[in-house]
């Protein structure tokens, strides 16, 4: 009697040929995991969006946080890190309210993507989304009050 041979073949789908829903799905388990390799527990996390970056809202305790995965490919960690150093460096030296780096880069893995993934986590800041047509002249005028100080920041 002779017995038949079978073997079992994974496919692994491109990352990038995905559809969005596939991607989030696969991005979630990643900030999952970066969450607990950062030594958060009990918290929650939420996507907010999730166009370049998959974006979360994480909360923790007593304190809310910003959780970015980079999209696979999409960025070198070294232009990662010169990002949060430029926004640290903005908020302690300039004392403009950005979203100031907290926990170091943790890198990640992503099924069907062969390379590493960044994740990142940012302060929260409280606010809402605001449109010129929205705003007053007093937020137009703070607003132009910001970015004259972020152009004349230099570290």
């Amino acid at each position: 009697m002779q017995l038949a041979h079978t073997q079992t073949r994974i496919i692994t789908v491109d990352f990038q040929t995905l559809d969005y829903t596939a991607q989030v799905e696969r991005l979630n388990t990643v900030a999952g995991a970066a969450l607990r390799k950062l030594g958060f527990s009990g918290t929650s996390h939420e996507l907010i969006s999730y166009t370049n970056n998959a974006i979360y809202r994480v909360d923790a305790d007593e304190s809310r946080y910003v959780l970015r995965v980079h999209r696979p490919g999409l960025k070198r960690q070294v232009w990662i890190n010169s990002e949060r150093m430029w926004l640290a460096a903005l908020w302690d030296e300039a004392s403009l309210r950005v979203p100031n780096p907290t926990h170091d880069v943790v890198e990640g893995t992503v099924d069907g993507y062969d390379g590493p993934v960044y994740v990142d986590v940012l302060a929260w800041l409280t606010g809402e989304p605001a449109s010129l047509s929205s705003m007053t002249s007093e937020q137009i005028h703070a607003l132009g009050g910001f970015a004259a100080k972020l152009h004349a920041f230099d570290f």
